[in-house]
């Protein structure tokens, strides 16, 4: 991690990047269509990765060269897991998943489940392709390797990150039948009602938001409340201070569905609070008192011009962009930037009338970043901002976007962001 704000790339260069990108992923998908009526082509080139015997220079596509690298992370005593990669990617072409087989994301799946390879409960080889869809294709797949009972939908995303190992190993327990309670490295305490709600949460979370909401709706929240807490940074602070969180949750579970929407206002603000007094309990807190004072956060957050010039931090890799709209004198430009720094932070806080300027050392240890959706108009003298983004880099995920207030973005911004996380290769949380 560095001190400095790392170089923009120029728009020219980007737009270059991008082209060349395109043209490889032609190419790789030219090359597939042309060896479709051959398995055996495509299983020899499976076979060269496998056995090492070409270079990365001489592939095609940018899918073959991430083949080549996955292919290259098995260490010399996971040979029978890298024999399963090489078999799953056979059988699946074999298949005619094609698409399986063209899309990075699915790729890096098919790989973690092939490092799971002792726990599968059938053979590869008996999987038949179920459907032209490819998320159905692959939900069966994974279902076929591992599940002998039902699994959560929302479960099957944490085969999109190899990293998610442990979380992988829960989905292989829940499919042979055993309780999630019973698995390793839970970071919560797992009562049987929490357990029991945690299997019917919503397909759109993540497993760490569905463990927030779990945890919400067993202790008495309402669906609202336990939403506002999954997608809230709970669910994005590894579960540090578990036990102190706890109570929190409880206190928030306790309260009216009509909070919901300051909840997260609320937690940013216990978070500020709790960072330099780790005394403060939730101990005979009402709701009334906890919001008048995280009210009186923002305005000081605001009228502190000088906050946080402590914090720079590199960019993220995530693009920026820039789109002009319109034509002659009635031309918008619309700017997506990067925030690098508490003072840009704080500039940005004090503008849109927000606590975004206490994300500052989140944002300096890499954990998530922050974009500033901004338009300037032809004869209008200053840019205006539309909305404050936050994405978890963990996940490459959206999860908050606020316009000034802390109210909702705009249908225009909306588009503008969606339009920009596809090409970066972001989701977006379904709660904003």
């Amino acid at each position: 991690m560095g001190n400095h704000i790392s170089k923009q790339i120029s728009r020219q260069k980007r737009l270059a990047n991008i082209q060349y990108k395109n043209e490889r992923e032609r190419a790789f998908i030219q090359t597939l269509a042309d060896r479709k009526p051959s398995n055996q082509s495509w299983k020899q080139l499976v076979d060269t990765l496998y056995w090492g015997t070409v270079t990365e220079e001489k592939l095609v596509s940018d899918a073959y060269v991430q083949l080549h690298q996955l292919f290259k992370k098995f260490t010399a005593n996971k040979r029978v897991e890298k024999k399963k990669f090489r078999e799953v990617l056979i059988h699946v072409q074999q298949q005619k998943c094609h698409k399986l087989l063209q899309d990075a994301r699915y790729l890096i799946a098919l790989f973690a489940l092939s490092n799971h390879a002792s726990a599968m409960v059938r053979a590869i080889k008996e999987w038949k392709r179920p459907s032209y869809s490819v998320e159905k294709q692959f939900i069966s797949l994974v279902s076929h390797c591992f599940a002998r009972y039902e699994v959560p939908l929302f479960f099957y995303q944490v085969w999109f990150d190899e990293k998610k190992s442990t979380q992988q190993q829960w989905f292989i327990d829940i499919g042979s039948g055993k309780s999630i309670r019973c698995a390793r490295g839970l970071p919560v305490r797992m009562t049987k009602k929490m357990a029991h709600i945690f299997l019917q949460a919503p397909e759109a979370l993540t497993v760490e938001e569905a463990l927030r909401w779990a945890q919400a709706r067993s202790m008495g929240g309402g669906d609202r409340v336990a939403q506002a807490i999954a997608v809230s940074p709970l669910s994005r602070n590894e579960f540090r201070e578990e036990v102190f969180w706890e109570t929190v949750i409880r206190f928030f579970a306790q309260q009216p569905d009509e909070h919901a929407a300051r909840v997260g206002e609320v937690i940013d603000y216990i978070a500020a609070v709790y960072r330099q007094n780790r005394d403060f309990t939730m101990k005979g807190r009402t709701w009334n008192a906890l919001w008048r004072q995280t009210e009186a956060w923002h305005e000081q957050l605001n009228r502190e011009r000088k906050l946080g010039g402590r914090y720079v931090w590199e960019r993220s890799g995530i693009g920026e962009r820039e789109v002009k709209k319109g034509s002659r004198n009635k031309t918008k430009t619309y700017t997506l930037v990067e925030l690098c720094s508490s003072k840009e932070l704080a500039t940005e806080g004090r503008k849109m009338r927000h606590c975004v300027s206490s994300y500052a050392h989140v944002c300096f240890k890499q954990r998530c970043a922050i974009f500033s959706l901004r338009v300037y108009e032809q004869g209008i003298a200053e840019e205006t901002t539309l909305a404050t983004i936050e994405v978890d880099l963990k996940q490459r995920r959206i999860v908050q976007a606020k316009a000034r207030f802390n109210a909702r973005i705009s249908a225009t911004a909306q588009q503008m962001m969606e339009k920009w996380a596809t090409e970066e290769g972001l989701t977006i949380s379904p709660w904003l």
